[in-house]
C-alpha cells in the first residue's frame, strides 16, 4: 500500500481524501494544458455544444465532406484497431513521429514504457453501444420494479401512468433519455472522438500515475509536445489526451477537412443527440410496455353489488398502432416532462407547463426537430427562458441556421 498516494479504493474515506489531495497538489500548476476534467463544466467537454445542448458524434457514413473517423497508423504490439476524428488522428500521428525522432536523437529517454514511443490503447467508443447497454439494464430494472410491485396494466395509457411515477423519483440521479445520459458522468469523454489513451492502467491508482508518468524523465517533454500539437492532458488520467479544438495547431490540421473554425468542427462531426433519440422515443416506451405487460391476468370488478373475477388481456400494439393512438404531441409532452426531471435547471411548475406548451406550438409551426432544439437550449441554459411563446419568433432564424448543423 502506497504511503502518499492511492493505489486502491479499499482504504478509509479520510485516508483516500488526503491521498487524493496530495496527488492533486503534486500536479497543480505544472502546465496549462494539464486539465482537471472533473471540475465544473469541463466534464461536459466534447459532449455538449456551445449552448450546452447534448451532442454526439456522427457515424462515419454521415460525416460531411471528409470529416468523421479515421484509423491510426500504428497501435502497438496488439495491432488492435482504433479510431478517432480524422484531424485528431493526424495530430496524434504527427506528435508520435516527433517522439520517435527525439528518441532516435537521444533527446528523450527511450526506456520509458509509455512516453518514448506513443502507442494507442484506447480511442473512440461508440455512444450508441454504450447507451444501448445502459438502456438494456435500465429497462430490465424497471421491469423488475413493475414485477415486484405486481403492477398489471391493461393498456399503454395505464402503463405510462405507473412509469412516470417510478421515473419521477429517480431521474435526477439516474437519467433515462439519451441526451441526459450523454451529459451524465456515466458517459465517457471517449465517446467524443476527441480523446486518445496511450496506456492501459488503472485510473484509481494514483501511485502508478506518479511513478509511470509524473516522475518520468519525459514528463515535461510530453506536456510540452501535447500543448504544441493541440492536446490537453487529463490530470487524473495522465495517459489520456483530449483534443483542444480551439488550439491553433489543431485548427490548422482540421483545415484539411473543412473550414478551420470551431463551428466547422462541430458542424461536420456532431449532431444533437435528441434528434434521433426522439425519433425512437415511442419505440423505446413500447419496448418497455411489452416487457412489463402480462399475457393475461385476473381482475376483480363489482357488478350489481357482486364482486366478480374477470380475465383481462392487455392491449397489444404495433409501433404504427401506438403512434396512431398517441400522436407526436403526446410523446413530445412526455419527453419534455422527463427532461425537466433529469436536468439540474430549476423551473417552477408554471414555467414547465408554459415551456412545454410553447414547444408543442412550435412543433406545429417549425417541426418537432427544430422545436426540440429550442426546448433543449432553454432547458440547458435557464436564463434564456422568458416564459412566453414569443420565443418561437426570437429563435426562428437561429434554429433555421443551426438545424442543418446538427
Amino acid at each position: 500500500m502506497s504511503t502518499f498516494y492511492t493505489d486502491t479504493n479499499h482504504e478509509p474515506t479520510r485516508t483516500l481524501f488526503m491521498k487524493r489531495l496530495m496527488y492533486r497538489m503534486q500536479l497543480a500548476g505544472q502546465a496549462r494544458n494539464l486539465v482537471d476534467f472533473n471540475l465544473g463544466e469541463k466534464y461536459l467537454f466534447g459532449r455538449v455544444d456551445r449552448f450546452f445542448v447534448p451532442i454526439q458524434t456522427r457515424i462515419p457514413r454521415e460525416a460531411a465532406l471528409f470529416a468523421g473517423f479515421k484509423g491510426f497508423r500504428s497501435s502497438g504490439p496488439s495491432q488492435d484497431s482504433y479510431e478517432a476524428l480524422s484531424f485528431v488522428v493526424d495530430a496524434f500521428e504527427h506528435m508520435a513521429l516527433e517522439f520517435e525522432k527525439c528518441a532516435a536523437k537521444g533527446i528523450i529517454d527511450t526506456t520509458d514504457p509509455f512516453l518514448s514511443r506513443l502507442q494507442v490503447h484506447k480511442a473512440h467508443v461508440s455512444h450508441e453501444s454504450l447507451y444501448s447497454d445502459y438502456l438494456d439494464i435500465y429497462l430490465n430494472t424497471l421491469k423488475d420494479l413493475f414485477d415486484a410491485d405486481k403492477i398489471k396494466v391493461r393498456n399503454f395509457k395505464e402503463f405510462m401512468q405507473h412509469l412516470v411515477v417510478y421515473l419521477e423519483s429517480t431521474l435526477h440521479t439516474v437519467p433515462f433519455t439519451k441526451p441526459a445520459y450523454i451529459k451524465s458522468r456515466r458517459c465517457s469523454i471517449m465517446t467524443s472522438g476527441l480523446a486518445i489513451e496511450i496506456a492501459d492502467l488503472d485510473p484509481v491508482n494514483d501511485d502508478e500515475k506518479i511513478n509511470q508518468f509524473v516522475n518520468s524523465k519525459n514528463w515535461a517533454f510530453y506536456l510540452n509536445a501535447c500543448n504544441d500539437y493541440g492536446f490537453m492532458v487529463d490530470q487524473f488520467v495522465p495517459w489520456r489526451l483530449v483534443c483542444d479544438i480551439d488550439a491553433p495547431g489543431m485548427l490548422k490540421l482540421s483545415a484539411k477537412y473543412f473550414s478551420p473554425t470551431t463551428a466547422a468542427v462541430l458542424h461536420n462531426n456532431y449532431e444533437h443527440s435528441h434528434n434521433k433519440y426522439f425519433d425512437n422515443f415511442s419505440s423505446i416506451l413500447l419496448r418497455l410496455y411489452n416487457m412489463v405487460k402480462y399475457g393475461s391476468f385476473y381482475a376483480y370488478e363489482e357488478c350489481n353489488g357482486k364482486v366478480r373475477r374477470k380475465m383481462v388481456i392487455p392491449l397489444s400494439y404495433t409501433l404504427e398502432e401506438l403512434q396512431a393512438e398517441f400522436d407526436e404531441a403526446y410523446f413530445l409532452r412526455v419527453y419534455c416532462h422527463l427532461r425537466f426531471l433529469e436536468e439540474e435547471s430549476e423551473f417552477s411548475i408554471n414555467e414547465r407547463n408554459m415551456l412545454t406548451t410553447d414547444c408543442l406550438r412550435a412543433a406545429e409551426q417549425i417541426g418537432s426537430r427544430a422545436s426540440l432544439l429550442v426546448f433543449e437550449r432553454i432547458l440547458n441554459k435557464t436564463f434564456d427562458y422568458r416564459g412566453s411563446a414569443s420565443y418561437i419568433e426570437r429563435y426562428r432564424r437561429l434554429v433555421r441556421d443551426d438545424i442543418s448543423d446538427y
